[in-house]
Parts: C-alpha cells; structure tokens; sequence
C-alpha cells in the first residue's frame, strides 16, 4: 500500500507515465505476491517438517524467516518499484522537486536496507546472523520507514494548507539527521544481546525514541491550523483523521512506549517480554497501518470520488482505534507489567516458562485481548466492504 501510494503521489505532482512503467509495476506486485505467499507457505512448511531447505522453506531467523528465494523477490520487486518511482518523477514539477528527489531517495533507502539481509547465511555465526538482522528489523522500519512517513504526510499537510512546504521541509532535515545519523545508534540497544559493550544499552535507548519528534511536531502545526478554523474538504477528512490517528500511536507507540522499555535499567529485565509487544503492536499497526489506511482512501477518493458510504468509513475508524488501544492497554501491557515484576522477583526463564502464562491471572488477561483484536478484524472488514468495491471499479475504468 505504501509502495503504490508514493507511484500515485508521484504521478500526481507532475509525474510523467512512461511505456515501460505499466509492465513493470505489474511485475512488481506479482512478484511481490508470489514471494509473501511463498514466504508463508515455506514458513509453515518448515514448521510441519515438509520442507528444509533454507532457500524454499525458513532460515529460521525471527522477523525475516522467509526462504533466501522468496527474500530475493522481495528485494527484487522493490528494486522494479524504485526503478519505476524514479523514472516517473524524472522532470517533474519544479515546485514540488525537491520534496520528490527526497521520495526517491528514501525509496532507494527503503530498497537498499532491505539487501542487509543478505549479509549472512545460516550457518553464519549468531552474532553476524543478529547484527545485519536488526538492521533490517530496526533500521529499515523504524528508520527509513519513519521517514517515508513524515514524507507523505507532511506533503499531504502542505496540500491541505495546514502547514507551509518550509515547515515539512525543516521536518524533513531534522527527521533525516535523525535516521541517517542517530539512527545508527539506536539499533544500539539492541545490540548488547548479541554481545556488545553494554555501552549500546544506554545509547540505543535515548536515540531510538528521538525518530518519532519531528513527525509529531508536523502534527501539533497542522492540528493548530485546523484549531484556527482551517476547511479540509470533504473527500479528504477521513484520510486526515487516520494521519493524525497514525501520528498519535507512533508517539505512543514508539515514544511513549519505546522508551518505557529501552531504558537501559528496564529494557535488561523487560527484553522480549509483553511490553515489547504492546510496543511494537501500537508502533506498528497504529503508525505504518493507519498511514496505509490513509493513503489508500485518499488515493481510492481522488481516483472514485462518488458513492461513498461515510458511516462505514467512520466505524471502520473507531472499531480500528479502539480495538488497538483495548488491545495495548487491557491486555498486552499488563501482561507485560506482570511479566517483568516475574523477572525481576525470580528470574528471566521464569517469565518465558509455560507456567507463567498458565497463571490464572495471566490466562485471564490475555483472554481480555479477545474484544480489541475483534474490533481490530470487524475494522477491517467494514474498510474492505467499503473500499474493494470501488478498487475493483476503479480498475476496470482504467482497462
């Protein structure tokens, strides 16, 4: 969603199609499809014990356990994407130039962190398997990723006039010394755990949670436009309410939450417990989730601008964001609270162990996940309902 919304941005500002740019991106998004569902079909295969090759099956690496194939095409069908992503925005609109050069870069970024996870093998040493792992875990998503987003946004804010382009374009220089500089360090707390001094403890923990200022200072300016009386037009309000929703959890998610649990004295007892899934489910679907969310609808309402039901829409918002905030705030992060008083009165084994979660009191709030993760799905549904309709329209106009 992402990756075929800076395409639509791009031919929006001034982007020139060219022949070659409807093939490939067609090739882009087959390959991409053949290689996730390759990717969870070997996954679940290598579970089962049908398959073991690592090149077919998983490397068994957490977060990229996908088979070296199935990662070559995904690396593959972001190389066509960026290669489309440049060429359409090659001579673009002046105006908007520079903003543009800097989508193709971070898209370049987005591509070449991808190709850190294929700096080692699987019989390569843990320590080596670790370090370029996180770089795609932490850097790629939480680095570039972040980038990419104050990109759009803050292009979609100056659009709406509720910021000025020197604002974004402050947001943009400050949010990439952030990820090109402080972003290196803040892999740092993750690094210990693969044997680094714990010197990266403490500098991981104060420069992973700086990424998410610059976004959130955009958001404060366009909120106080839009407090001032500024008029968003109809077609676009919902979109904007899933942007400054996304804003809101990646500050939560990833500021709030994120440095909760990467102080250095914290992150020793909490590291890979519940609290680490309360932030990385609010980050992720509250940040990257909701900003797909919008830039879908407003690229779907730009090219389908009719018949729209607004209540469903409006449900589909609130089901999403309370489900995720029953999810983090009734179960998760208690969970999580629980397990590290466990770590911290016995031992770390202890809050990993089976009998941990068997605890009544534990078993008992994870049932409590149960109405947040089903708002999260009739969330969904409502945006399918609503939005596949119009997709499918959309492109049989365009056949």
């Amino acid at each position: 969603m992402w990756m075929s919304a800076a395409l639509y941005v791009a031919l929006l500002l001034g982007g020139r199609e060219r022949p070659w740019h409807r093939p490939a991106a067609y090739a882009s998004v087959l390959i991409l499809f053949v290689s996730v569902a390759g990717t969870l079909l070997g996954v679940y295969a290598s579970v089962q014990g049908w398959v073991r090759s690592p090149l077919l099956g998983s490397e068994g690496t957490e977060y990229l356990e996908m088979g070296r194939l199935w990662r070559a095409g995904i690396a593959a069908g972001f190389t066509l994407w960026v290669a489309v992503l440049a060429s359409a925005l090659w001579g673009a609109a002046a105006a908007w130039r520079p903003l543009l050069q800097v989508l193709v870069w971070n898209g370049a970024g987005i591509t070449a962190a991808f190709y850190a996870s294929f700096a080692y093998r699987p019989t390569s040493h843990w320590v080596v398997i670790d370090f370029w792992r996180w770089w795609v875990v932490h850097h790629w998503v939480e680095g570039i990723f972040a980038f990419f987003q104050i990109l759009v946004l803050g292009w979609f804010f100056s659009g709406l006039r509720l910021v000025s382009r020197e604002d974004v374009t402050k947001s943009l220089y400050l949010e990439g010394a952030l990820v090109l500089l402080a972003g290196f360090l803040a892999i740092g707390h993750h690094f210990w755990w693969v044997g680094e001094p714990p010197l990266w403890l403490g500098v991981g923990s104060v420069f992973s949670t700086l990424e998410v200022l610059p976004l959130f200072l955009l958001l404060a300016t366009a909120l106080r436009a839009l407090g001032r009386g500024a008029e968003v037009p109809s077609a676009f309000r919902w979109p904007l309410r899933f942007f400054v929703a996304s804003a809101l959890w990646q500050f939560m998610g990833s500021g709030i939450l994120g440095l909760l649990i990467n102080l250095p004295v914290v992150n020793y007892y909490e590291h890979g417990t519940f609290l680490t899934v309360a932030h990385g489910h609010a980050s992720f679907l509250g940040a990257f989730g909701f900003v797909a969310i919008g830039l879908s609808l407003y690229a779907l309402r730009h090219a389908y601008p009719e018949g729209w039901t607004e209540g469903r829409v409006a449900a589909a918002f609130w089901a999403l964001n309370l489900g995720l905030a029953l999810m983090v705030f009734l179960s998760v992060t208690p969970v999580g609270v629980l397990q590290l008083r466990e770590v911290v009165q016995t031992d770390y084994a202890a809050a990993r162990s089976l009998g941990f979660y068997e605890r009544p009191d534990v078993l008992l709030l994870n049932k409590l996940r149960l109405p947040g993760d089903a708002l999260i799905i009739l969330g969904a549904a409502l945006l399918a309902l609503e939005t596949i309709p119009k997709l499918l329209r959309t492109l049989r106009d365009a056949s």
